[in-house]
């Protein structure tokens, strides 16, 4: 099952276990399955069924399914006690990362670093201040779950989005017609930059390069995984280059470039964080 807030949606962290019948001619098996669901507050949650397969004819998912005695229910938050969860939990200097989470306006918060970072429980935020680390915790003293907690960590270094109006794509390689890199500076999440899948390997990447409009000063870069409704197109692993000058070839020629960097269970809608250990 998958569950999305609006036009968003993560991918599920596991799925259910096959129940169709073996063989032809022999019966199928059927499974019950709970979930607890907590509605986000702009009043657009919703559930679904998300298919992780391909079928026979390279189609996503199977061609039907079968669903039946479907209950829901309002659980009292008394029951389910509290959680916390946050969008991100490695943090610049003056960044804030939304909280998420059950009866977070009964619990009661104690904070093991204040000066790292603090949390607001009107806004449901947290706000990193300084560098280090802290654990944020939420305590409620009921039946059920009574207590969660969050670990944040803070850079020694403040961060601020490079304003877009003056970037632009100078070269770009390996994208798929009327899906290119200039999709990815539209400040859109419903939009995506669109590789060859059959021509790009990491010997051969899709590549973007952007040019700031200015001298600026960068401390790392961020980027959404596609936004749509498989798995294909998340990539897999990236490597970067920050410089000054472009080559014959319309590649950056100097400065700094990373090794190759693979990214972990990649999922869809959502960020990939890249910190630079140093300013650039």
């Amino acid at each position: 099952m998958v569950v999305g807030d609006g036009s968003n949606y993560a991918t599920p962290e596991s799925y259910f276990d096959s129940t169709a019948a073996p063989a032809v001619g022999q019966k199928s098996t059927t499974k019950h399955h709970t979930m607890i669901v907590n509605g986000s507050a702009s009043g657009q949650t919703w559930i679904g069924l998300y298919c992780n397969g391909q079928a026979g004819d390279n189609s996503m998912g199977g061609k039907d399914f079968i669903l039946d005695n479907l209950t829901i229910r309002e659980i009292p938050e008394e029951e389910v006690g509290v959680t916390i969860s946050v969008e991100k939990s490695n943090l610049f200097k003056g960044e804030t990362t939304a909280v998420t989470g059950t009866c977070l306006d009964k619990a009661e918060f104690t904070n093991t670093n204040p000066e790292v970072a603090v949390f607001d429980q009107k806004t449901n935020t947290i706000k990193a201040l300084a560098a280090g680390t802290t654990t944020i915790t939420a305590k409620l003293g009921k039946k059920a779950q009574t207590e969660a907690s969050v670990t944040i960590t803070v850079a020694d270094r403040e961060s601020y989005d490079v304003r877009t109006e003056n970037t632009k794509i100078v070269t770009e390689k390996n994208s798929q017609p009327g899906v290119g890199a200039s999709n990815i500076l539209d400040n859109k999440t419903n939009t995506n930059w669109d590789g060859t899948w059959d021509k790009v390997t990491k010997e051969n990447p899709a590549v973007a390069v952007i040019a700031l409009g200015e001298q600026t000063t960068l401390s790392g870069f961020r980027f959404m995984q596609r936004n749509a409704y498989n798995a294909n197109g998340m990539i897999q692993g990236y490597r970067y280059v920050v410089g000054n000058t472009l080559g014959d070839d319309g590649l950056i020629a100097d400065g700094e470039k990373s090794d190759w960097i693979s990214v972990e269970n990649p999922k869809e809608n959502t960020w990939v964080d890249q910190h630079f250990d140093k300013d650039m």
